[in-house]
């Protein structure tokens, strides 16, 4: 199912399209490196599906919602996100 995820790039925020697999044989979440992260809530914006959240200085996804789109993997500044 296709979402719009609000995406940054040098500086100006645009929409691009990204499909999930939410619902749909969903077996994968993005996962984050917590040593990594530095909480700056970009990847909490790119999200389509607010599986984003922050909690304890790092970037937390709550995998029974996250789609699997990699919208928050092309806006980590610090590439602590991957999903595999």
């Amino acid at each position: 199912m296709p979402f719009q995820a609000n995406v940054r790039i040098q500086g100006h925020a645009i929409r691009l399209p990204f499909e999930c697999t939410q619902g749909e044989n969903h077996s994968m979440a993005a996962s984050i490196d917590a040593e990594k992260c530095t909480a700056c809530g970009e990847c909490v914006e790119a999200c389509p599906l607010d599986a984003i959240t922050i909690e304890d200085n790092h970037a937390v996804v709550d995998d029974q919602t996250c789609g699997d789109c990699g919208a928050c993997v092309e806006v980590c500044p610090t590439e602590s996100i991957t999903v595999s």
